[in-house]
């Protein structure tokens, strides 16, 4: 087994990011709960981010329509 480093150039310690994949489908996770607990109210959508204002605007539409 060999090890070959690929250091970046862009930090001092040269060292890549390794926390991203924990992260990345937070943002999808989070919407699509946002969308479950919104669904007896027939929203389907919501732009993100999903602000309080975006979510009452949607929950008061009369099509679930988010135009804030």
């Amino acid at each position: 087994m060999e090890l070959t480093e690929d250091a970046t150039k862009g930090n001092a310690l040269r060292v890549k990011g390794g926390g991203e994949a924990g992260i990345t489908p937070s943002p999808a996770a989070l919407m699509n709960a946002v969308i479950d607990a919104l669904s007896p109210f027939g929203i389907e959508h919501l732009d993100m981010p999903a602000t309080p204002q975006r979510i009452w605007v949607a929950i008061r539409s009369p099509d679930g329509a988010c135009r804030a």
